[in-house]
């Protein structure tokens, strides 16, 4: 592995760490998560220029959308539509995993 795609998997590794603790949040989240959260946009989008990364990428960034919505809605105390969002993320992430089983196949 290249050091490039080993620094965008270990990228990988600490969204999905910030993803966790985000779904741990049950009162609202704090803005500096959610600015931390928007961070992980453009690295997302630059590592689909790697083609081994692009689907894992793609999926990353459909549930970054998703987390963002979940904080604009928990925030704004609409508890029912936040649980159907992080419902609809978590559904993402299972096939996130997936698909990261199939990169560490090849």
């Amino acid at each position: 592995m290249n050091d490039a795609r080993q620094a965008r998997t270990q990228r990988l590794v600490s969204f999905g760490v910030l993803a966790n603790r985000i779904s741990s949040y049950k009162y609202g989240i704090p803005k500096s998560v959610v600015r931390e959260l928007v961070d992980y946009r453009l690295s997302l989008t630059a590592m689909q220029a790697d083609e081994l990364l692009r689907p894992i990428a793609k999926n990353d960034l459909v549930i970054l959308e998703l987390l963002i919505e979940y904080a604009r809605e928990l925030n704004s105390g609409n508890t029912t539509k936040a649980k159907a969002i992080m419902k609809e993320a978590i559904a993402k992430w299972d096939a996130n995993d997936r698909l990261m089983i199939e990169v560490t196949k090849q």
